[in-house]
């Protein structure tokens, strides 16, 4: 391991320079103005990088796990009711006590409120939760999953809903790519 035994500064009209002195190797390692000045910049720059890096953590690189509606049921048939599914795709239980569903007309409203009865939406799982009364506009509306701080995590919107029939996601990634279910 390089030790420096003794470090000397020195400043000039016309340039500074240091120079790093090892004895027990006789390594002398000169730096001129402009190396120091570099050098200088660039811890600085690191400094920053590293500043932003704390006030901003995971943004996209470790984003929390969270579950996707998955398919609603907003226009049910006769003496059926009301129902939004979730799924979890990710490896890990997510508690839901406390996030709730909403839906997104002029005046938007609470659908649904996890609770503790709730549980866990383990990984993998479908899961489906029952509106309580005519919830959802059956001429188009979009239902949105809330984390307990009132984060938006997940939305699927859909037009035009047909009796009895579901709005099922038809991918992940698309909020409002949905195939009607008999």
């Amino acid at each position: 391991m390089l030790v420096p035994s003794s470090v000397t500064l020195a400043l000039n009209n016309s340039y500074a320079f240091c120079k790093v002195h090892s004895l027990p190797y006789g390594v002398v390692i000169n730096f001129g103005w402009r190396s120091l000045v570099e050098l200088l910049c660039w811890l600085i720059l690191l400094c920053g990088l590293l500043l932003v890096a704390a006030l901003h953590p995971t943004q996209s690189t470790a984003q929390s796990p969270s579950p996707i509606i998955s398919e609603l049921y907003p226009a049910p048939a006769s003496g059926e009711v009301e129902w939004v599914e979730l799924f979890n795709p990710s490896g890990i239980s997510l508690p839901l006590a406390g996030w709730w569903l909403s839906d997104e007309l002029a005046t938007s409203s609470i659908v649904y409120q996890f609770t503790t009865a709730d549980g866990e939406l383990g990984p993998g799982e479908y899961r489906r939760f029952v509106l309580s009364g005519s919830k959802l506009n059956n001429t188009g509306d979009a239902v949105r999953l809330h984390d307990a701080s009132g984060g938006i995590l997940n939305r699927l919107s859909f037009s035009d809903a047909i009796s009895g029939e579901s709005q099922q996601r038809t991918t992940l990634e698309n909020e409002i790519s949905l195939r009607s279910t008999p």
